[in-house]
């Protein structure tokens, strides 16, 4: 995908401030308003491979890149499709009493 300026100036801004926490909330933020996660987990995972010293925070940031995208992903999932044994026994139940009310009508008649 492609990037935007304001992700670049934020990511910039982490690349500056990196001890920074709020540059970091700001970015993932930012990604998180856009829809675009992937871009910051790229980015972190990035500098997780090439900078031992920052790979610690790298990870810390992934892992919640990670975390966001789930609840994401939760909160679009599709509602579970009903169960259909929960429609058939009513509908059999139903069926076995209609034929056992039919045969006992058929008795009773034929009796008289």
């Amino acid at each position: 995908m492609d990037t935007t300026p304001a992700l670049e100036a934020a990511w910039a801004k982490v690349e500056q401030s990196w001890d920074d926490p709020t540059a970091h909330d700001k970015l993932v933020g930012l990604c998180a308003s856009l829809g675009r996660l992937e871009f910051a987990g790229r980015r972190y995972r990035e500098v997780r491979e090439r900078d031992p010293e920052r790979a610690a925070r790298a990870q810390q940031s992934i892992d919640r890149i990670v975390a966001l995208a789930m609840q994401t992903l939760e909160l679009h999932r599709d509602p579970a499709p009903p169960n259909p044994k929960r429609i058939l026994f009513p509908i059999a139940l139903l069926l076995v009493t209609a034929l056992v009310g039919t045969a006992i009508w058929v008795w009773l008649d034929a009796a008289r």
